[in-house]
């Protein structure tokens, strides 16, 4: 589900907000999550509050405690590895396919996402660019059901802070898959991806309260 489709909810405005405070680290590891104090802060009641939760705690974002409250989740370097496994096996694939199909492609969306990485240095922005690569083989709904398992990556980027290398590496993405290199683009792409897991490492050095030991 795009972020325009779900800011038409409230529990979708509520997501956005706690994930994108959790992703630039205004709530932190183990920070408690008051549905009541959340609720009056976003001015709803505390029913889109839970459901904003629930799905932050199947995206691996927070841990919900019965009778004891939320906290946010310290990053999982195992889900990590998991998460990166995954990714990499699909969206390489995808750009594969994509430079493979010049004749039923659409790649305007992903152009679009491309404009608007170069416009706003933002993680969300950036994974636009990877939604638009799924959209464009209408594959968009597969990319939703395996959200929960891709959750730690984006939380991953956010820390690396490299919006600069992440668009000039998308642009060249986009670029070998419009000229129809299949190998080229399937390169860069893993390529592009392989700093997902090269980075934890340091992260973790860098910022060892982000992560679960």
């Amino acid at each position: 589900m795009s972020e325009s489709d779900l800011s038409n909810s409230a529990s979708g405005r509520v997501y956005i907000i706690i994930r994108q405070a959790i992703l630039d680290r205004t709530y932190r590891p183990e920070d408690r999550l008051s549905r009541s104090a959340l609720a009056k802060a976003y001015g709803t009641s505390q029913t889109p509050v839970r459901e904003a939760l629930l799905r932050l705690e199947r995206e691996g974002f927070v841990h919900v405690k019965p009778r004891s409250g939320t906290e946010v989740a310290p990053i999982d370097p195992v889900a990590v590895h998991g998460a990166h496994f995954l990714r990499r096996a699909l969206e390489v694939d995808v750009v594969g396919r994509l430079a493979k199909a010049p004749d039923v492609r659409d790649l305007s969306g992903i152009e679009t996402a491309l404009e608007a990485n170069a416009s706003q240095a933002d993680t969300e922005q950036d994974l636009s660019f990877h939604r638009a690569l799924f959209s464009a083989l209408g594959m968009e709904a597969l990319l939703d059901q395996l959200q929960p398992v891709l959750g730690p990556l984006p939380r991953c980027h956010a820390l690396r802070q490299s919006h600069g290398v992440s668009v000039s590496e998308h642009r060249r993405i986009f670029d070998l898959i419009k000229a129809s290199a299949a190998t080229g683009a399937v390169n860069a792409m893993a390529a592009h991806l392989v700093a997902d897991i090269e980075d934890l490492e340091r992260l973790r050095r860098g910022f060892p309260d982000m992560f679960a030991e």
